[in-house]
């Protein structure tokens, strides 16, 4: 598997010491001995405003998931964050911190109550000591060009620059980048981070290849199993289409559920009817829909979010309007509008989830994808004392790692260079591991990603894997009908194509393959089984001998071939060959016919022939109703050397 993504140039190492000291003189200095195995606050009392603060701390990280993060929290309730530090940017046991700090370099005249701190993965914390300014900054430092964005800029860069470090000496398939979920604040951060490990924090640095995500001690920790489903699916490349809408942007709602679902729904309308709809439907109108149901106000659905099963409920209930109908806001909202008609409805009858429970739950979620289309999924996002809460996407393929795979590098201009590529030695423990492919929410450069709004996520543990939620309803729409699915075969091979519902028998030719075209965009390529894999089509160079009479059932019959025929036809002297049923060609396999041999359409069709005499004398009979059918492009001619008696049927073009 190859990317073509693009990643930043590393420049050379920034100042840390400087970059991560206070902006203005302290002057106020208080010694603590405070030692923390697990998360606590340290109240801060009798402090007026301060306009910069920094730690000394002593942070022992004994694993790779050792997260340790400190958070000044002020009178009104904001959080600035003074620390962060795990083995991604800290490759070390011990880490020591002196007059550290981050987003408090600089502040704007807070007062502050308490600093709280989120220790994970076996990490400890000892402050001795807290420094703080309460100097009214001078008229120089007030007009100063550093502000506290250059300051958070600088700071990413540097952190980001170590982390790539560690995931390069450490084999690493992703790196990190100046995002802009680094760049912005903690305290708006926070709705979607809450307290972290070190695998979830160092998300917002993301921008390309693979994300490992793991590290807890459970029964769902990764073990590797043999597949016998296909290596790599993915619904943004099938039949060489993409069936997958276009990435939106949630903003700073918490409504990454209804995304998720309309994400499933927009490709489930694609797939069902077979053609690039490519539905824009209403968020807002879910969440207005649950806040209608009563298991949530409008307000708190914003901050909080939705649980999927319910949202999934209502959808089955009420259906989703178009986004016109009910546009997205982005704000905190407290009353709901009446619902409008709207252009559009969509809704299904059912859905179902699929969980961890059984130790083959990898293959089955492959197998859903495959057969059902996208789903709804997530991952462990936030995590915030005994609670949990989890991101949702739009689940679309999946990839297996393999030796070899690249992640090639683009130059980007504003950065200066390129970072060297990410090739999977031959050696790498993930080989042979799946990667799932998620559709964000946050738009599709949005974040300062590289995946065109996509992630691409390795679970080390699957308790950070959310379960799938999907549909295998018939779509129900208020403009298209399933007179509206598309039944077609683009490649021309006799397999047609009708997406992802049931066969459509009464809108398919008679001589139409009984499976499902597992690749339309290919004509070598037919059938595809349960586990995703599809047949070859045999285009045989060999000729089929008709050397006695006999009809098209008995032809069939006799070689096992299809009513669809990939190889030429020869109809040797004084035989007579006839079709009772229908009977189809490939472009540019012949019907040859030699002396005194006869083809008779005996109330069947033939369908795109191409007739050829090896020697003259040969005869075409159309009766009782037969008929010779052409598309377009095989107009039907007939040799001048072939006759041709017309009793009752007709030709078509």
């Amino acid at each position: 598997m190859t990317f073509l993504v693009a990643i930043p140039f590393m420049g050379q190492a920034t100042e840390t010491n400087r970059l991560f000291k206070a902006r203005h003189q302290t002057n106020l200095t208080r010694s603590v001995s405070t030692q923390l195995t697990h998360s606590d606050t340290i109240p801060l009392q009798n402090m007026s405003a301060i306009y910069a603060l920094s730690i000394d701390a002593t942070i022992t990280q004994p694993r790779e998931a050792s997260f340790v993060r400190i958070v000044l929290e002020d009178t009104e309730g904001h959080d600035y964050l003074v620390a962060e530090s795990d083995r991604f940017r800290n490759d070390t046991l011990t880490v020591q911190l002196s007059e550290y700090c981050e987003e408090t370099a600089r502040l704007d005249g807070v007062t502050p109550t308490r600093l709280k701190c989120y220790l994970s993965g076996d990490a400890t914390l000892t402050i001795t000591g807290i420094y703080a300014s309460d100097q009214t900054p001078t008229r120089g430092e007030a007009t100063s060009v550093e502000t506290a964005a250059s300051i958070k800029e600088a700071q990413v860069q540097d952190i980001v620059d170590r982390i790539n470090n560690y995931n390069v000496r450490h084999g690493k398939l992703w790196r990190a980048g100046v995002s802009n979920s680094a760049l912005i604040d903690y305290n708006s951060q926070i709705e979607f981070q809450g307290e972290q490990d070190a695998y979830m924090g160092n998300l917002k640095y993301y921008v390309v290849g693979i994300y490992d995500i793991g590290g807890i001690n459970d029964n769902l920790s990764l073990q590797h199993r043999s597949s016998s489903y296909v290596s790599d699916f993915d619904w943004r490349n099938r039949h060489s289409r993409n069936w997958i809408t276009s990435v939106k942007n949630q903003g700073g709602s918490g409504y990454c559920v209804a995304f998720a679902i309309n994400g499933m729904l927009e490709a489930r309308a694609n797939l069902y009817f077979n053609r690039p709809l490519n539905l824009d439907l209403s968020e807002q109108d879910i969440v207005y829909n649950y806040a209608r149901a009563g298991h949530k106000t409008i307000s708190s659905i914003y901050t909080t979010g939705m649980s999927t099963s319910t949202a999934l409920n209502d959808v089955v209930n009420n259906g989703v309007l178009d986004e016109d109908a009910v546009p997205f806001i982005d704000s905190t909202l407290y009353s709901i509008p009446p619902r409008p008609v709207g252009n559009e409805c969509v809704q299904i009858t059912s859905f179902s989830s699929q969980g961890f429970t059984d130790p083959d739950f990898v293959n089955q979620f492959k197998h859903i994808l495959i057969h059902h289309g996208p789903v709804v999924s997530g991952f462990r996002a936030v995590v915030s004392g005994n609670i949990i809460q989890w991101h949702a996407t739009t689940l679309v393929g999946y990839h297996t790692i393999s030796a070899g795979d690249t992640i090639r590098p683009v130059k980007i201009p504003s950065e200066g260079g390129i970072f060297p590529p990410i090739v999977v030695p031959d050696n790498h423990p993930y080989i042979g591991q799946t990667y799932w492919v998620m559709k964000d929410s946050y738009g599709e450069d949005a974040l300062g990603r590289q995946g065109g709004g996509y992630l691409y996520l390795y679970f080390t543990s699957y308790a950070s894997m959310s379960s799938l939620n999907y549909t295998t309803s018939s779509i129900y729409s208020r403009n298209y009908s399933d007179n509206d699915i598309a039944v077609e075969d683009r490649d021309g091979d006799g397999y047609f194509n009708w997406g992802i519902g049931p066969r459509p028998n009464d809108r398919l030719p008679s001589w139409a393959e009984q499976e499902e075209d597992g690749d339309d965009s290919n004509r070598f390529k037919g059938a595809m089984n349960q586990y995703g894999y599809i047949a070859d089509v045999n285009y045989s160079s060999s000729t089929i001998v008709i050397n006695h009479s006999m009809t098209d059932t008995e032809l069939i019959d006799s070689i096992g071939c299809s009513r669809f025929l990939r190889r030429h036809i020869r109809i040797d002297s004084g035989v007579t060959f006839t079709i009772q049923g229908s009977l189809a060609f490939y472009s540019g396999k012949r019907i040859y016919m030699n002396n005194l041999s006869n083809l008779v359409i005996d109330g069947g069709s033939l369908v795109d022939p191409t007739l050829y005499n090896s020697t003259a004398g040969g005869k075409v009979v159309i009766k009782n109703g037969g008929k010779i059918v052409c598309h377009k492009k095989s107009n039907f001619v007939l040799p001048d050397e072939i006759t041709m008696e017309m009793q009752e049927g007709s030709i078509f073009e």
